[in-house]
């Protein structure tokens, strides 16, 4: 299947820094909370998260296990105008600028982080920053255009590979794949409609937004009570993992995490390297 990149994104890229650009259907200062609410936070971006407001504070992020990463704030413009920059972990040194400004009822919101150095390892970096956000901040639509103040549960299934990315991405997306497109994703209203079949007989359908060869794939599925997924496979340089991942809203857990066990034998099986 060929690459797919929604234009609902505005997306651009130089040599030390990655900008998007979305439009979401709620106000300012629900998008503003979003960004800085630790509550919030957890229902779009982290899975765990603390927040010391103001300038000079810090956001405490938890992505998995019990690693933590921080963020200083660096300006605090209510509703306007958040940069942080990191300070450890791979994120050290790398700014972030979120800038939000109305649209109607509706808020843009623009997102620039930089920083990255111009060696091979921070431009794969760079990259995966770059699909970060397009998978993170179509989550923040998803959640607070349909979701809104319901807490959401992740469920994700994560092996690291030892082969290259293109070996792995065809295992996972390719005819004979874990993720087997009964329907190719067709335009319909401006959404690209797909219906699939997986390796371990779960069917997901709904608007594909992303289909990255050899990276990611980002949609939001009908299934799990309209779920956010994403399929994911990460370079050497940055961890050499393959990730399969459901953000839940109002879902049946017994059910998902059914489906998240089955998920991890077969990429245990399949792709651990």
């Amino acid at each position: 299947m060929k690459e797919i990149i929604e234009n609902d994104i505005e997306r651009r890229r130089t040599a030390d820094s990655v900008e998007r650009i979305i439009r979401i259907e709620a106000p300012v200062d629900a998008v503003w909370a979003a960004l800085t609410d630790p509550e919030e936070l957890t229902n779009w971006f982290p899975l765990d998260a603390r927040v010391d407001p103001g300038e000079g504070g810090v956001i405490h992020a938890r992505w998995s296990d019990d690693t933590w990463f921080d963020e200083r704030i660096d300006v605090w413009k209510t509703n306007e105008h958040l940069r942080t920059v990191g300070v450890d972990g791979g994120w050290a040194g790398i700014a972030t600028d979120y800038r939000l400004g109305p649209d109607g009822a509706a808020t843009v919101l623009r997102v620039v982080s930089s920083g990255f150095g111009p060696d091979e390892d921070w431009q794969e970096m760079l990259d995966a920053f770059g699909g970060g956000w397009d998978f993170e901040l179509r989550g923040l639509r998803h959640y607070l255009e349909r979701h809104a103040g319901t807490p959401r549960r992740v469920f994700q299934a994560s092996v690291r590979h030892a082969g290259d990315r293109g070996a792995v991405w065809n295992k996972l997306t390719g005819p004979d794949g874990w993720l087997a497109v009964e329907t190719a994703p067709t335009e319909d209203e401006g959404a690209m409609r797909f219906a699939a079949h997986t390796s371990t007989d779960d069917i997901l359908t709904g608007t594909m937004y992303q289909f990255d060869p050899p990276g990611q794939i980002v949609a939001a599925v009908g299934e799990f009570n309209d779920a956010f997924f994403r399929l994911q496979v990460l370079p050497e340089s940055i961890g050499s993992a393959a990730t399969l991942w459901i953000s839940t809203y109002g879902a049946d857990g017994e059910e998902c995490e059914a489906v998240r066990r089955s998920w991890q034998t077969w990429l245990d099986a399949h792709i651990a390297g």
